[in-house]
């Protein structure tokens, strides 16, 4: 056996990788917008604040016209100075609302 998938069955214990499969891996739980970001406010309260980034991208991802979901997520996008992203989900919901006060609030927040 190469030298590189003994390296790499060190890191992937099925050997799939070396025989040209993909790696086992769990599936993804279908979760709807509204667990993704329970889950995303929950990491938030963790300190996992990139976890619940990741989060809230799944939950946009799953429906995208949740504007409270994209508010939230635009919002912790700020506070973790992702400041174009964050720019980006404000936009988003600002397209739908444009009178929409929380967005416009948080947007000129940015500027």
């Amino acid at each position: 056996m190469p030298l590189v998938c003994l390296v790499v069955m060190s890191l992937d214990v099925s050997g799939a990788l070396c025989r040209g499969e993909a790696p086992v891996t769990g599936p993804e739980p279908a979760l709807s917008a509204d667990e993704w970001a329970a889950r995303g406010r929950d990491l938030v309260r963790k300190g996992s604040v990139f976890d619940a980034i990741g989060a809230y991208d799944r939950a946009v991802a799953v429906d995208p016209a949740r504007l409270d979901i994209r508010l939230a997520y635009a919002g912790l996008l700020k506070e973790t100075l992702f400041w174009l992203r964050s720019a980006a989900q404000y936009g988003a919901v600002l397209a739908v609302e444009p009178d929409n006060i929380a967005a416009l609030m948080g947007y000129g927040e940015l500027l």
